[in-house]
């Protein structure tokens, strides 16, 4: 009544299985030099939470952004204008 479902094979001894979706690598557009200055500017905006007072203080969550693009190492303002400061 029901159709049994086939089992694939188990992939044999050092072989990877076949992922669902392929993973692709992600291209870097952010160098070492643009990189250190993206940290060091995200650390002085974060550091307005501590320095402020009021809601001006908030205004230090805009230190994520650089900090964030730094980490990746990815920014999404330089692919829309094809800019890339790493190795190419």
């Amino acid at each position: 009544m029901f159709a049994r479902s086939q089992r694939r094979p188990a992939p044999a001894a050092g072989q990877a299985g076949t992922p669902f979706l392929e993973v692709s690598e992600m291209v870097t557009n952010v160098g070492s030099l643009d990189r250190a200055l993206r940290f060091v500017i995200a650390l002085g905006l974060l550091s307005l939470l501590l320095l402020l007072e009021g809601n001006a203080r908030w205004l230090g969550l805009i230190g994520l952004v650089p900090l964030t693009t730094a980490t990746l190492r990815w920014c999404p303002l330089y692919t829309v204008l094809g800019i890339n400061t790493g190795a190419r």
